[in-house]
C-alpha cells in the first residue's frame, strides 16, 4: 500500500509545499547571491532548529568543494526521505546559504532505486559575481572564507532537520600576492597551469600544478583545498578549473606566493590536459613580482598537444623568469 500510494503521495505534498510555505515568491530570484535552478524562492532564514516533520536530506554531495563569485551549474545531489520506514515521505528539498534572509524550494521528483521511501533531488546552484568573500567567515584550517549551504527536507510543507555543505569561497579573479603567476584562456576547455618553482630551502625545485597544488614538499592533495599555512609559507594552485570538463566558467588558474617567494628560477607551462570537444584554445601566461608585471606570453593549443602526457613536466613552455 505504501509504494503504490507513492505518486499519490508526492502530488499531494507538492501541493501542501505551495500552499504551506507562506513566504513562497513568484520571483526569479536575479537580485540573490545564490540561484537554485528550477527551484521556487521563498523569504525567511532556514536556520539551524530542529524541524517539525521527521523528515531527512541525505548525505549531500557536491562535485565541487572550492567556488566562486559568479560560478554557474554548480551541482548538489542528495536524497529526502523520512527518519525511518514509518516516517512521512518527503517530496521536496529547502536550500539556502546560512545566515540569508530567503532560500529556494526544489522538488525531489525520482524515486531512489534503493529505497522506496527516499526521494532524490539534483540542485544546481549559481553564485552571483557579487558575493563578497569578505562577509563570510573564514574556515580555520584553510584560512579561505566558508560559504554554508543549509539544506533541509520538506514533506507537506513543514521542514524537517538541517545538514549543511561547506564550501571554499575563492575570489573571482586574481588575487593579491607577492608573485602571482596567471594562466587564462578563452575557450570551454581544461587547460592545466604547471609552474616549475624553487623551494625555500634552496635544496632544488618543485612543479606546481593540479596534482600538486602546493610549492611545499609534501602539502596539499589534488582537488582539496590547500591549507592555511602552505598558502602563508609558499605558493599554491588557488583552483584547478574546468577540472575534467566540469565546466566553472571561469577559464583562469592562480599560482600564488603571499610572502616572499624563494630567489631562483622560474618556469610556466601550459597543458592541455583536455580540450572537452573544441578543436583549440587561445591561452595567457603572465608573472607578477610585487605588483608588478615581469613577464607575459600568448598562444593557441590545439588538440594535438592535448593527446601528449599530462604529468609532471607536461604542456608547453609559457615564460621564464628569475626572482632575487
Amino acid at each position: 500500500m505504501r509504494k503504490s500510494s507513492l505518486r499519490w503521495t508526492r502530488v499531494g505534498s507538492l501541493l501542501a509545499l505551495l500552499t504551506g510555505c507562506q513566504g513562497v515568491q513568484p520571483s526569479s530570484g536575479m537580485d540573490q547571491v545564490m540561484r537554485v535552478r528550477g527551484a521556487q524562492l521563498a523569504t525567511g532564514r532556514l536556520g539551524t532548529a530542529k524541524g517539525n516533520a521527521p523528515v531527512v536530506v541525505t548525505a549531500p554531495t557536491s562535485a565541487k568543494s572550492q567556488v566562486f563569485p559568479g560560478q554557474q551549474d554548480v551541482v548538489l545531489s542528495g536524497s529526502v526521505g523520512p527518519e525511518d520506514d514509518t516516517g512521512p515521505l518527503a517530496s521536496a528539498v529547502a536550500i539556502g546559504i546560512e545566515g540569508q534572509d530567503s532560500y529556494w524550494i526544489l522538488p525531489a521528483p525520482d524515486q531512489d532505486s534503493a529505497s522506496p521511501y527516499l526521494m532524490n533531488f539534483r540542485a544546481a546552484l549559481t553564485f552571483s559575481p557579487d558575493l563578497d568573500p569578505n562577509q563570510f567567515p573564514l574556515d580555520d584550517n584553510t584560512g579561505t572564507p566558508k560559504l554554508t549551504v543549509l539544506l533541509r527536507a520538506i514533506s507537506h510543507g513543514v521542514l524537517g532537520d538541517v545538514r549543511s555543505y561547506d564550501y571554499h569561497l575563492l575570489s573571482a579573479g586574481v588575487p593579491d600576492g607577492e608573485l602571482v603567476v596567471s594562466l587564462s584562456w578563452n575557450a570551454p576547455v581544461d587547460l592545466d597551469l604547471h609552474v616549475l618553482a624553487p623551494l625555500p630551502d634552496g635544496s632544488g625545485t618543485t612543479e606546481v600544478w593540479a596534482k600538486n597544488p602546493s610549492a611545499l614538499p609534501a602539502q596539499g592533495t589534488a582537488g582539496a583545498p590547500v591549507d592555511a599555512g602552505s598558502r602563508e609559507a609558499g605558493g599554491y594552485l588557488d583552483l584547478d578549473s574546468n577540472s575534467a570538463c566540469q565546466l566553472d566558467n571561469r577559464d583562469l588558474e592562480n599560482v600564488v606566493w603571499t610572502g616572499s617567494p624563494p630567489s631562483g628560477h622560474y618556469i610556466a607551462r601550459v597543458d592541455a590536459f583536455s580540450l572537452c570537444g573544441a578543436k583549440a584554445a587561445s591561452w595567457h601566461v603572465t608573472a607578477s613580482l610585487r605588483g608588478r608585471l615581469v613577464q607575459d606570453s600568448w598562444g593557441t593549443i590545439t588538440a594535438a598537444q592535448a593527446s601528449l602526457s599530462h604529468g609532471p613536466g607536461a604542456g608547453m613552455a609559457a615564460i621564464e623568469f628569475d626572482v632575487r
